[in-house]
């Protein structure tokens, strides 16, 4: 299985599902409250709609992500391509740490496929880089994960050239995922370095700002890592709030919405296959879905583009 069968087959999906947005109260890296009956009606809602992509990680809601979603997709595994990380730990205190080496990766992957009720992973993540751990150790590890069939299709999140060098060396990166959206292209010369690689981005929504929910008067509860994440408190976010509410301004005179703008920058990029999309609800995911097969015209696009440059000057 190599990246060109991988480029043909993530050409069938588009739209994600992002597993962080069922967190719920396990904390983590989360978006807030969700139960678990409701996290299993949301991912039944999406897969009745047709998403059929879901990805998660460990850290997100310290497991409970992936124990809701294992449970949501049970008598549904061969119908859905699934997408875990590994390499993001945390301990009794719930004190994050990235851990790369072989013997934290060869736990998460086992827990993740127990918490996900499965005996395969479809594509399998390096979650983010790890100047202490051999990259290449922690790569050989997961090609003897692909031989026994645990996972399918393995990938670099968060990377860089350098890691990426390394990693090619010893076999084929089957994809990359990191983050693209309209407010942040700071993968983008990396993932136009490595075009003939299939990418999955996520933040294709700016962590909700690009829906116009997000705003300065916008309080978060604690089970909401925006509440208290240092990412997130020092982000420069003021700028793009003036944006988007221009930005509103210019797609309601033209009939069009800020989630027909999110995913029209995503996917105008030819290396962009999967955005991985953070709903909560079922109306979300009908209003991503309707947005994604009314794309923008390039002209309305371009013009939007225009005026978020002018706020990122």
């Amino acid at each position: 299985m190599d990246n060109a069968n991988l480029l043909t087959l993530l050409e069938c999906f588009s739209l994600g599902f992002g597993g962080a947005a069922i967190s719920g109260e396990g904390k983590g890296y989360g978006f807030g409250a969700i139960s678990f009956e409701e996290s299993i009606r949301l991912v039944d809602t999406a897969f009745d709609l047709g998403i059929n992509l879901f990805d998660t990680a460990p850290i997100y809601g310290f497991g409970e992500s992936e124990r809701r979603l294992g449970q949501a997709l049970k008598g549904k595994r061969d119908s859905v391509f699934l997408v875990n990380k590994g390499g993001i730990t945390w301990d009794d205190n719930k004190r994050v740490d990235i851990n790369n080496s072989v013997e934290c990766l060869d736990k998460m992957l086992h827990q993740s496929l127990r918490d996900l009720q499965t005996d395969y992973l479809d594509l399998y993540f390096i979650h983010w880089p790890d100047a202490r751990h051999s990259i290449e150790a922690a790569w050989e590890f997961l090609l003897k994960a692909k031989e026994q069939g645990k996972v399918r299709y393995l990938g670099l999140s968060n990377s860089n050239l350098e890691d990426i060098a390394k990693i090619e060396k010893l076999s084929t990166i089957d994809c990359l995922q990191g983050p693209l959206s309209l407010f942040d292209q700071s993968a983008v010369a990396l993932y136009q370095a490595k075009s003939e690689l299939p990418l999955m981005n996520y933040g294709t929504l700016d962590k909700g700002i690009l829906t116009g929910r997000v705003n300065k008067d916008r309080r978060f509860a604690q089970e909401d890592c925006r509440s208290w994440a240092p990412w997130w408190k020092g982000m420069d976010k003021e700028w793009r709030y003036h944006a988007v509410a221009e930005l509103q301004l210019f797609l309601q005179e033209r009939g069009a919405s800020l989630l027909q703008l999110a995913l029209s920058y995503n996917f105008s990029f030819p290396f962009a296959q999967v955005a991985l999309c953070g709903a909560k609800t079922g109306e979300d995911w009908e209003a991503l879905i309707e947005a994604y097969d009314n794309l923008l015209d390039d002209q309305t696009l371009n013009e939007a583009i225009a005026i978020v440059e002018k706020y990122q000057q």
